[in-house]
């Protein structure tokens, strides 16, 4: 129990230290920063203004950014202070370096790891265009918050690296991006739907782009019946749909989704996956 305590808190503490460092400001963005110089500038700034010191790594597109903690919360079980301000402020500080910059990178990713207590890894993922479209007032903060991909788990390797060196820091595409989030945002429909919730039990979930398709496979059980029917299938293809449309996404043929609950498959075209109301 205390372990997806820890994860929950996890998850609800850093999402809002990420939509506090991108507020949406009307000013343009002036772009005073490098590609060639971004660790050291995101290092600097945090320095300078912050008095933090991450590692941060540039992998051709995507920038990466580590902290370490002793321990990500407190006795109560809640964040620590010194963990929310922290994260807040690399967020701002990584977020003014990468919109400051043209071309700009692709992904910026967030790393924080408990190091002394647990072994934890927690990771985020944000597409650099959507904190643009959120800047400029494009998309809903809802939406916003939609739009990253969080990646919790234990991992042993964290104990007592403060230099990031067990993190496997590789270069995201788009694809499989948007795959992570599409099972992200499947998770969070049904575990926060008042009638999702109450009638399904989701046992597991997992996206993949392959072979230019969107792989989903999903073991999702209706458990009750509610007064309204309730269509699994179709809920997942709109958020399959959602995601599709919401980064305009056109190199791929296919979605394929299946539901091992119910035996029911479901192969949708690219075209109509995009023509489809959400």
């Amino acid at each position: 129990m205390h372990k997806v305590r820890i994860l929950f808190l996890i998850c609800i503490f850093s999402l809002s230290a990420i939509s506090i460092g991108c507020q949406p400001k009307k000013d343009p963005v002036k772009h005073t920063y490098s590609k060639e110089t971004i660790a050291n500038d995101i290092v600097e700034l945090c320095k300078r203004e912050y008095k933090r010191e991450p590692k941060v790594w540039l992998v051709n597109d995507t920038v990466w950014v580590y902290t370490s903690f002793e321990s990500l919360i407190d006795k109560n079980m809640e964040p620590t202070k010194e963990v929310s301000d922290t994260l807040n402020d690399i967020v701002l500080a990584s977020s003014r370096v990468a919109l400051s910059m043209n071309p700009r990178p692709k992904f910026l990713v967030i790393a924080a790891s408990d190091i002394k207590e647990y072994g934890i890894d927690y990771i985020t993922i944000s597409y650099i265009p959507d904190l643009v479209k959120y800047r400029l007032d494009a998309i809903s903060r809802d939406e916003f918050l939609k739009r990253h991909v969080t990646r919790i788990k234990e991992n042993s390797e964290a104990m007592s690296d403060t230099e990031g060196k067990h993190l496997e820091k590789t270069d995201i595409n788009l694809q499989d991006f948007m795959a992570e989030q599409m099972a992200y945002r499947i998770n969070s429909k049904f575990a926060e739907d008042p009638i999702l919730k109450d009638h399904s039990k989701i046992n597991k979930v997992s996206v993949r782009f392959k072979d230019e398709a969107f792989e989903v496979v999903a073991d999702i059980q209706q458990v009750t019946q509610p007064k309204a029917p309730v269509d699994i299938q179709g809920e997942l293809a709109k958020i399959v749909s959602s995601v599709v449309k919401a980064y305009n996404f056109n190199d791929f043929a296919l979605a394929q989704i299946e539901n091992v609950a119910t035996g029911e498959k479901t192969v949708l075209s690219s075209r109509r996956l995009k023509e489809s109301p959400n």
